[in-house]
C-alpha cells in the first residue's frame, strides 16, 4: 500500500509501510523523531512501533464503536468501522496535531489541519440525528468528530468568530447542566477549567466550550503518561502519576495543585467518572514544554443517574490505597495545599444549583432540592477534612 509517516504538526516522526483494508501499517515502523511520537507508543520507558501497536494507535484514535448513533451511521452508509472515517481526513483531530498522509504526498500541515481550516460538519449532524435513515451525503468525511473521543453524543463546530466549539450532550439530560454548574465551582474556587455554557440545538439540550488548545498544542491523557514510564515499586497510583508527569519535563509543583484541584471539585459534586483518559496534560509540539491540562468533562457529577441522594462517601477513581478500596474520601485525603482553597467562599454556593437544574432539566423540585442539599453536605465534609489536615 506504499510508504506512510506519521507527522507531529510540521514534523516527521515514524514510517512505516501502508496496511490494507481497515490496518493502518504492515509491518515494523522506523522512528524518526522520539521526542514527538505519540506517548501511546511508549511502553515503561522503551518505544513499541510494531504492527500491532500502531494499527491499535490507529483504532483508538477513531471513534469509539459505543458512541451512541455510531452503529447506525456506519451501517446505513455500508461504512465497515470507525477506522474508514479517518481516511479521508488523515486521522487529524482537534485534541492532537498527529495525522498521516503517503510519504511522497506534498500536503502540508498548514493546509489540511482542522485548528485553521474548515471541515465537514455532516457527521457530527448525523450523530446528533436519531432519526433512522438518515445518510452522509459523503461516508468519508474530513471531520474532527472521527476522532472525537467518549461515548456520549458530542460534536464539533466552528462558531461565527471563527472559533472551534464542542458540544456534548447527555443520556440523562443532566450531564451537560452538570458542567455549567462545575465550571461555576471552579470560578469561585480559583481553578482552572474549561468554561461550559448551555447550549440548546433542536429541541436538544447540550453543554458548549470553545476548544481548550492551541494550533501547537496536544491534550496527553494521563494513562498514556503514566504507561510511558516505568514505575517504582514503592510509588502509589498517586505518587507514580506526579512522577510520570514530572519526567515529561512538567512542573511538579503545578501538576500537583492541578491534580489536588479535580480531587476537591469532584468531591464536592459527586464526580464518580474522573478515570485516566479525562484529566492529563499539555504539551507545545514546538517547544515540547509541557503542563497541566485544566479541568474538564465532570458531566457525571450531582448523582447524575442514581436513585437515591447519598452523601458522604463513596466510590470514586482513579487513585487506589493499596489493599483497600478507593473511596472518594481517603482521595481528598491526598490533598495538601488546603490553604489555596477559601472554602468559606462556597458557604451558600450551592444554592444556586437549583434555579439551574430548574430552568434546564425536568429534574422533580425534590430531587433538585435534594442535590442542592447533598452538596452542602459535601462541603461541610471537605471543610472537616482541611481543618483537620491544617491543625497537624
Amino acid at each position: 500500500m506504499g510508504k506512510r509517516v506519521l507527522m507531529n504538526g510540521n514534523y516527521p516522526v515514524l514510517s512505516f509501510d501502508g496496511g490494507a483494508g481497515l490496518a493502518l501499517a504492515a509491518g515494523l515502523g522506523a522512528i524518526i523523531d522520539q521526542s514527538r511520537m505519540p506517548l501511546f507508543f511508549k511502553v515503561s520507558g522503551n518505544f513499541d512501533v510494531s504492527e500491532t501497536r500502531i494499527n491499535e494507535w490507529w483504532r483508538r484514535r477513531a471513534i469509539p464503536r459505543t458512541r451512541d448513533g455510531i452503529g447506525r451511521i456506519l451501517k446505513e452508509n455500508g461504512i465497515k468501522g470507525p477506522e474508514a472515517l479517518l481516511q479521508n481526513s488523515y486521522g487529524l483531530s482537534l485534541s492532537d496535531q498527529y495525522w498521516v498522509k503517503a510519504s511522497d504526498a506534498n500536503v502540508h500541515w498548514e493546509d489540511v489541519n482542522f485548528f485553521q481550516n474548515p471541515f465537514d460538519e455532516a457527521l457530527g449532524e448525523a450523530l446528533f440525528n436519531v432519526s433512522p435513515g438518515l445518510k452522509l451525503s459523503a461516508p468519508l468525511v474530513e471531520s474532527p468528530d472521527a476522532t472525537s473521543a467518549g461515548d456520549l453524543p458530542k460534536r464539533w463546530i466552528i462558531d461565527s468568530d471563527g472559533n472551534r466549539v464542542m458540544l456534548k450532550g447527555g443520556r440523562t439530560g443532566q450531564e451537560p447542566v452538570n458542567e455549567v454548574i462545575v465550571s461555576r465551582l471552579c470560578e469561585d474556587l480559583g481553578i482552572e477549567h474549561v468554561s461550559y455554557n448551555v447550549s440548546k440545538v433542536g429541541n436538544r439540550q447540550l453543554c458548549s466550550c470553545r476548544e481548550m488548545l492551541a494550533a501547537n498544542e496536544e491534550l496527553i491523557s494521563a494513562e498514556d503518561v503514566i504507561k510511558s514510564v516505568e514505575r517504582a515499586s514503592a510509588d502509589s497510583d498517586y505518587m507514580h502519576w506526579l512522577h510520570a508527569a514530572q519526567s515529561l519535563g512538567a512542573d511538579i509543583e503545578q501538576v500537583t495543585q492541578a491534580t489536588e484541584n479535580w480531587i476537591l471539585t469532584d468531591f464536592i459534586v459527586r464526580n464518580t467518572d474522573r478515570h485516566w483518559n479525562n484529566f492529563g496534560l499539555i504539551r507545545n509540539i514546538e517547544t515540547l514544554a509541557v503542563r497541566p491540562a485544566p479541568l474538564f468533562d465532570s458531566g457525571e457529577s450531582l448523582w447524575n443517574g442514581e436513585f437515591d441522594i447519598k452523601t458522604g462517601n463513596f466510590m470514586a477513581r482513579p487513585f487506589f490505597a493499596a489493599g483497600k478500596r478507593s473511596t472518594a474520601l481517603r482521595q481528598l485525603k491526598l490533598v495538601e495545599g488546603w490553604n489555596r482553597y477559601n472554602l468559606e467562599n462556597l458557604s451558600s454556593w450551592y444554592d444556586w444549583i437549583p434555579a439551574v437544574l430548574g430552568e434546564h432539566t425536568l429534574l422533580s423540585q425534590e430531587r433538585i432540592t435534594g442535590i442542592r442539599d447533598g452538596v452542602r453536605h459535601q462541603i461541610a465534609a471537605a471543610k472537616s477534612v482541611a481543618r483537620i489536615s491544617l491543625e497537624r
